[in-house]
């Protein structure tokens, strides 16, 4: 099989139908669909072939099962598979299996490998076109909004299209987890046993607030970063002795007040919440993370608090997981 002539390490099966360029120049968002076929280690390879040879004038950038991600379009041109406006401004995934399947199919034996792929390569584009990892709605699609979306939210965005894929089970909050591990790996909770000072998971808040005074929900914020970390569990003894934190910075300058930030840590038993203020320059804060009640990983969601100052939500913002 041919290697992709924009990543070489991906096979390369071009399609029938494909558009060269994009009209509105580089993308700004990556649309995950579901291929409603089959769901095994050679279904990439299947769908690459199937475009090859159908006459619909349907195309994706890649197919991803269990197993590979098969490249069909260069993201510089533009795949057929999301109407007018998603193919415009769109990178298009294909994962093999279906919008049915719930939440368990996805995070299973065949659902997760496929879902740890498709983040890898997504964790490509993301660096290569300065695609936010967060997941936007319907309206910030037609507002101009980056970031990542399903085939339904291009529909809902636009009514170019009836598809609802990739279904209301898809894991997004892991899927796009997966994608900031590709980004910035974490080689393991535990570092070199020499240091005091470990930091696993070096992050960047993406731009824009994520919460609102007021909500008391915090999963599901368009714009917050969840933060996963491994499972630990009670006792675990990479502490040894030690406490989990959750470290932030920021680089806003002047003399402006700092921005808040709400900090929302889940311990397997239940959320912990809270808004703190982040030095500017060269400081930093710390948030403990409590103690993990039984096996379970710990969900950190880290986003900025809404404080009318477009600067402080614009500002970078550091995240640093740590054990001190």
């Amino acid at each position: 099989m041919a290697k992709s002539p924009e990543y070489p390490d991906l096979p390369w099966v071009p399609p029938r139908s494909f558009t060269r360029g994009r009209s509105s120049g580089t993308p700004r968002f990556i649309v995950i669909h579901t291929t409603e076929g089959s769901a095994h280690g050679q279904s990439a390879e299947d769908g690459a072939a199937y475009d090859a040879r159908r006459t619909d004038q349907t195309s994706t950038h890649y197919f991803v099962d269990s197993t590979s991600v098969v490249q069909c379009v260069r993201t510089t041109d533009t795949a057929h598979t999301a109407g007018p406006s998603g193919n415009r401004w769109g990178i298009q995934y294909e994962l093999c299996g279906r919008a049915s399947y719930d939440r368990s199919w996805w995070l299973g034996d065949y659902g997760r490998p496929m879902l740890r792929l498709a983040a890898a390569q997504a964790a490509r584009d993301v660096k290569r076109y300065g695609i936010p990892v967060k997941r936007i709605t319907p309206a910030d699609l037609r507002n101009g909004g980056r970031g990542f979306v399903g085939h339904v939210d291009v529909t809902n965005a636009w009514g170019e299209v009836d598809h609802t894929d990739p279904g209301k089970n898809f894991p997004w909050t892991e899927f796009l987890g997966f994608v900031n591990e590709a980004i910035n790996p974490a080689s393991d909770l535990v570092a070199d046993e020499g240091e005091d000072d470990m930091t696993v998971i070096p992050l960047q808040v993406p731009f824009g607030y994520a919460f609102r005074e007021g909500d008391d929900f915090v999963e599901g914020q368009p714009n917050a970063l969840s933060i996963p970390i491994p499972a630990v569990g009670k006792g675990h003894a990479s502490f040894n002795g030690k406490a989990l934190f959750v470290s932030l910075s920021s680089d806003l300058a002047g003399p402006t007040s700092p921005p808040l930030v709400r900090v929302a840590i889940h311990n397997g038993g239940g959320w912990s919440v809270k808004t703190v203020p982040v030095p500017t320059g060269s400081g930093r804060v710390t948030v403990p993370v409590p103690a993990a009640v039984n096996d379970s990983a710990y969900k950190v969601t880290v986003g900025r608090v809404d404080s009318g100052d477009p600067a402080h939500e614009y500002a970078p913002l550091g995240v640093l997981i740590e054990i001190l």
